[in-house]
């Protein structure tokens, strides 16, 4: 859809931190230029296998194991739409430990959901 194309004597420059950002990047949903954000989960015994032999995202790292078997898993994201998804997958066996609005904008986009299938269904 491009109409036209003009030559210019510019010079295009990136970014210094362009490439560092690249090299890191998680999901298409990174945000270069934001600050990362520490998430931290703490995934229940009945799944931490999953998470013990796959990194989820790159940054994945355990921080604690309890005494019950629950894991502590620590992830940094620019986006946190970078770990939503794998959060609302793993529902109801993980939990959100920070950051604590991270819960309640899940629970928000969880019931804005639930409320489309409560609606009557309309045929056109």
């Amino acid at each position: 859809m491009i109409k036209e194309v003009e030559e210019s004597n510019k010079t295009f420059i990136p970014h210094a931190d362009i490439p560092a950002f690249i090299k890191t990047i998680q999901t298409p949903w990174a945000t270069f230029g934001k600050d990362e954000v520490l998430i931290q989960l703490r995934i229940y015994k009945s799944i931490r296998r999953y998470f013990l032999l796959k990194d989820y995202l790159p940054s994945q790292k355990l921080i604690k194991t309890y005494d019950n078997g629950d894991i502590l898993v620590n992830y940094r994201v620019s986006n946190l739409r970078e770990i939503e998804e794998l959060i609302i997958k793993w529902l109801p066996n993980i939990e959100i430990i920070e950051p604590r609005h991270l819960k309640k904008k899940i629970q928000k986009r969880l019931q804005h959901k639930m409320d489309a299938l409560s609606r009557p269904l309309t045929l056109p």
